[in-house]
This record gives C-alpha cells, sequence and structure tokens, in this order.
C-alpha cells in the first residue's frame, strides 16, 4: 500500500468521527474555505463548526516528520480560531496478495453470522459480515481487490461497478465507524440489531449475485 493511499484512507476514517461531533468536513478543501495565513499551505482536510475550524494534516512517520510539522505550526497565530490536528500514519508495507474464498466459504461464513446472531453475539456477527463483505468483492473483482482493503476502498469499488446500490453503499458507509471502533478495541459497543439483519439480508443477496457471476463466466 502506497503512503498517498495510507493518507487517503486515513482522512475518510477520520470523516465519521468528527461529523458525529457535528463538524461539516472536507478533504482537500478549496482554497476559499481556507483563511488568507494558509495560502501557502494546503491541509489534507478541515473540520469547520461556526464556534471551532480544524485543519487537519495526515503525515506519515519518519525522521523527516517532525521538521515539516514544525514550519506549519508556525503559519497557525496563538489564540486565533483555527487549530492543527496531525495524525500520523505508519510507514507503508508491501502489500501480501490475498487468495480468493470459494462460494462454500461463503455461504458458511453467513450461515456463521446467522449463528452469531441468533445467539446474540452481534458485535462478533458484524465483524464476521464485514470479513465476508470483503470475501464477496474479492471474489466478483479478484484483480481490483486482490489486497486487503479499507471499509471505504471496498464499499467504492463495489458501488463503482454497481455490485452496491448508492442506497447499500450509503448504509454501509453509515456503519463503518461502528466497525471500527469494534476491531480496535472499543468491545463494548453497541450494534443495533436490525441493522445487522439488513446487513445480514444484503450479504445474502450479493451471495447470490457472485453465484450468477461465476456461472456467466464459466
Amino acid at each position: 500500500m502506497t503512503t498517498q493511499r495510507i493518507e487517503t484512507e486515513f482522512v475518510e476514517y477520520l470523516r465519521p468521527q468528527f461529523e458525529a461531533e457535528g463538524f461539516q468536513f472536507y478533504v482537500a478543501p478549496p482554497r476559499s474555505l481556507l483563511p488568507k495565513f494558509l495560502e501557502s499551505y494546503r491541509p489534507d482536510a478541515i473540520a469547520l463548526k461556526p464556534e471551532k475550524k480544524i485543519a487537519i494534516e495526515i503525515i506519515n512517520e519518519g525522521r523527516k516528520a517532525d521538521s515539516k510539522i514544525s514550519k506549519i505550526k508556525e503559519l497557525f497565530p496563538k489564540g486565533g480560531e483555527w487549530e492543527l490536528r496531525v495524525f500520523y500514519t505508519p510507514r507503508p508495507i508491501s502489500p501480501t496478495s490475498l487468495t480468493v474464498a470459494p462460494n462454500s466459504a461463503i455461504d458458511l461464513g453467513i450461515r456463521d453470522i446467522n449463528t452469531l446472531r441468533n445467539a446474540g453475539q452481534l458485535r462478533a456477527a458484524l465483524v464476521m459480515a464485514w470479513a465476508t463483505l470483503e470475501a464477496i468483492a474479492r471474489a466478483t473483482l479478484p484483480e481490483k481487490l486482490s489486497y486487503s482493503q479499507s471499509p471505504v476502498r471496498l464499499i467504492d469499488a463495489m458501488a463503482s461497478e454497481g455490485i452496491l446500490t448508492p442506497g447499500e453503499a450509503d448504509e454501509l458507509r453509515s456503519m463503518i465507524h461502528l466497525r471500527n471502533a469494534i476491531v480496535h478495541g472499543q468491545i463494548d459497543s453497541e450494534v443495533d440489531a436490525k441493522a445487522l439483519d439488513d446487513f445480514i439480508g444484503l450479504l445474502q443477496r450479493l451471495a447470490r449475485f457472485l453465484e450468477r457471476h461465476h456461472e456467466k463466466a464459466v
């Protein structure tokens, strides 16, 4: 995964968190939304409220990072309405190609999700649902999705190919924050049972789509 892709996906990971706090979130913001003192610098994103304005810089870890951030900080007047928030991402690593799951494994995954759902294990079912969604997407688009995918990239790829409807893509995007919270340790997060059931229904539809897709390819 390249540095640019890591930064792009991390910005999209931040979006729902800021929007949940009532901010308007802009990626690669236009100059018209930036103050004059930032004419020489364009942040990766900005988050705006009437009473608070945040410039967001995503930076790759490394020896030059501190020097870059120091120069950016000098642009912001002390006590002003704008503040700078810096988020560090790890250095990119060489990706490992993943195998395509057979239809039988995807069907088993959906059965496991239903078992977890019926046992009241909603968080585990949700995490398994996201894993199964990626398996279906990779089986459908093996050339595009041969490596591990962020939720944002996964949804965008499937939506761009018409595998997901715009409404389905929006519903999945609304669940990314919860998915990330659970897999990154917030294991007391509440999962809405109906939203999970809708997710399972979507997976079942996609599994049928995948079967037809494979039949046409034969």
